[in-house]
């Protein structure tokens, strides 16, 4: 998984924005959410039960269906892959949209400081973080749309909201929004670091 995101993130990053200092502070910071998060994303899926199939899997999965109980693989890392991939994404955009901002503060106003360019790097994340969120919250609301009306027809409110199959979709959305977040900051830094000296080298 590890060397999948990292594949991932290195081809997406530097394969649509090319190889320079903006994309590198983009994928440095990246990576770093992403080693962090693992983490965190390990803890929430082992305390909260949230690896195996949900109550669709459950009903087509079935030893009377040919299927054995015990395939050998640990459904806790996989779900733990799952919701990596899906955190890749809003991180990237996020990145990207930091270190590219931050790159032409620097280059409109070389005089500011290390402090004034993290500030601004800050107030870029702020200013794109409702319309990624925005997006996070209809991709989860349009893919499972169809499975909470099914849900609602047939069982009651209570029922889809302990449901693994809406648990596991709502917390790995919550995961990535507060990936978001959490990447703004760093890329303001790791942007901030390598511009900066650049920039007083230059």
């Amino acid at each position: 998984t590890a060397i999948a995101a990292i594949l991932i993130t290195a081809t997406t990053v530097f394969y649509q924005n090319e190889n320079n200092i903006k994309t590198v502070s983009a994928f440095i910071s990246v990576v770093i959410v992403l080693v962090l998060s693992s983490f965190f994303i390990a803890f929430i899926i082992t305390h909260a039960h949230l690896q195996g199939f949900g109550i669709v899997g459950d009903v087509k999965i079935q030893p009377s269906n040919g299927y054995e109980e015990d395939i050998g693989i640990n459904m806790r890392l996989v779900q733990v892959a799952v919701f990596i991939v899906i955190l890749i994404g809003g991180l990237i955009d996020t990145a990207v949209a930091i270190c590219s901002g931050t790159y032409e503060i620097i280059r409109h106003n070389p005089n500011a400081n290390r402090s004034e360019i993290i500030e601004s790097g800050m107030n870029i994340g702020c200013k794109i973080l409702s319309s990624n969120v925005n997006t996070l919250f209809f991709i989860f609301a349009g893919e499972f749309m169809i499975m909470c009306i099914s849900f609602l027809k047939f069982y009651s409110w209570g029922t889809l909201i302990n449901s693994k199959d809406f648990t596991q979709e709502l917390i790995a959305i919550m995961i990535s929004a507060i990936g978001t977040v959490v990447i703004i900051p760093i890329s303001s830094y790791v942007a901030s670091r390598f511009m900066f000296h650049r920039n007083v080298a230059d």
